[in-house]
């Protein structure tokens, strides 16, 4: 052995001594690293080139491939249950990573959701089941998200930002219409109450599929539903959020849960501030320039009651009788001979490993989502 040699093997064992050491001195500070940065350990991030449990490749043809309205992407639902016919009563949701360009509004750029079938009362959506259209009778929603490469390296750089995405769209199944305050597509009217068309509480934006706007979260969290702030009433009368805590994992508002069937409806015994009449319109645009967003505003009240007599009766199936434990997979979908990116398939690992934790953080850990998929995301 040359001196060189004998030199670099000293230096060797002279570091793997220290790292021992240093780990027998400082146990805990790799784990307190990790809690600051959430969800993101080692095995959050599986190989780039090999999709994991609830990934799929699908390859769709030019006829499919640039929709943006529900019949084209019930044509992807089918083509997907026809190339996996094993899955055809796995999911009820799917969440499709299109690798190509399609044509998707601004306002929509990170994702849109369509519901295939809702056999829900309650929630001021039409009963809809037509399982030949979707390919499955089982599937309930699925998700489109995003439309180029920037937008995956954001999401696998920012993963909480991303899952709140991911949770905001999932949840579309459930939060779209209560507070509705003009009339859906004619021929679902006779599915709805008439207290969904009439009511007076302005819950929803203007397009009608964001409901909550201007909430109040009781807890130090943004809602899964964005809409859903952490207002705070000031002693001048103006309300404030702390803009900050945008980055911290989301959490689905009571109203929200009761709806989605994961509480009772007795258990929510808060009134919440619904704020109207927002001044800064920075806050309907999701501009958060300052630490504290502060706004005039009129403000009310609102309890589980008021939500209950939009809907116009309880929902049903109750909360003893709903489902708890859901299924998602993530459909990366390409082209004939298409070459996919490493980091479209880095990102749907991701997504994939995150979503059973950031789930059942989110309903409170009533509910379940992928609970038997390896997962190593941990929850600040």
């Amino acid at each position: 052995m040359s001196k060189k040699d004998r030199l670099q093997q000293a230096l060797l064992i002279g570091f793997l001594f220290l790292l021992n050491l240093f780990a027998n001195a400082f146990p805990s500070l790799l784990d307190d690293l990790q809690k600051q940065i959430p969800f993101l350990t080692e095995k959050v991030q599986p190989p780039n080139d090999s999709p994991n449990e609830h990934v799929y490749i699908l390859e769709v043809d030019s006829a499919v491939a640039d929709y943006e309205n529900p019949h084209d992407w019930a044509e992807v639902t089918r083509l997907f249950y026809k190339t996996f016919p094993e899955k055809i009563n796995t999911y009820d949701f799917l969440g499709f990573f299109p690798t190509f360009s399609i044509k998707m509004e601004e306002e929509a750029r990170f994702g849109f959701a369509w519901f295939a079938k809702n056999q829900v009362r309650g929630i001021c959506q039409p009963i809809s089941y037509v399982p030949y259209y979707w390919g499955s009778d089982y599937v309930e929603g699925i998700q489109i998200y995003m439309y180029n490469t920037e937008t995956f390296e954001m999401w696998s750089t920012y993963p909480n930002l991303a899952m709140a995405i991911v949770l905001q769209e999932i949840s579309h199944r459930f939060l779209t219409h209560v507070g509705k305050l003009k009339p859906p597509i004619d021929e679902y009217l006779n599915n709805l109450n008439q207290s969904c068309l009439a009511a007076t509480l302005p819950l929803l934006l203007e397009d009608n599929d964001h409901w909550s706007f201007g909430l109040q979260m009781l807890t130090d969290n943004f809602g899964a539903m964005r809409e859903a702030l952490p207002w705070r009433e000031m002693k001048d009368g103006t309300y404030r959020f702390d803009s900050t805590l945008y980055h911290k994992p989301r959490k689905f508002h009571p109203f929200d849960l009761y709806l989605m069937g994961l509480i009772d409806p007795k258990e929510i015994k808060d009134s919440f501030l619904l704020l109207t009449d927002i001044e800064n319109k920075d806050v309907e645009n999701y501009r958060y320039n300052d630490r504290f967003i502060e706004t005039k505003a009129k403000a009310q009240k609102v309890t589980i009651k008021d939500i209950i007599a939009i809907a116009g009766e309880e929902r049903n199936p109750s909360f003893k009788e709903s489902q708890k434990d859901f299924m998602t997979a993530f459909v990366i979908l390409k082209k004939k001979d298409q070459k996919i990116p490493e980091i479209v398939i880095k990102t749907a690992n991701i997504m994939t490993n995150m979503l059973p934790e950031a789930w059942a953080y989110a309903t409170d850990y009533k509910s379940t989502m992928n609970k038997n998929a390896t997962s190593a995301a941990t929850i600040e």
